[in-house]
């Protein structure tokens, strides 16, 4: 199982926040691993995304502001 990794450390490794992380799981860009009641993401894919360059959206302050 050591090539499972949590949401907190998957979030952690890409530099960017749990939610995001999870944003993209429901989005279906990144797969998941139930285990139980357990979240882990396959270090596979984790190196996979990396290497794409996914990067966290950046636009949610930017709209705000827009209808302000």
């Amino acid at each position: 199982m050591d090539h499972l990794v949590s949401v907190r450390e998957a979030a952690s490794r890409l530099g960017c926040k749990e939610g995001t992380i999870r944003k993209w799981i429901r989005e279906g860009l990144m797969h998941k691993v139930k285990l139980g009641r357990l979240v882990r993401i396959r270090r596979e894919d984790l190196e996979a995304i990396a290497r794409l360059g996914l990067q966290p959206s950046e636009g949610h302050s930017s709209q705000t502001d827009k209808a302000a």
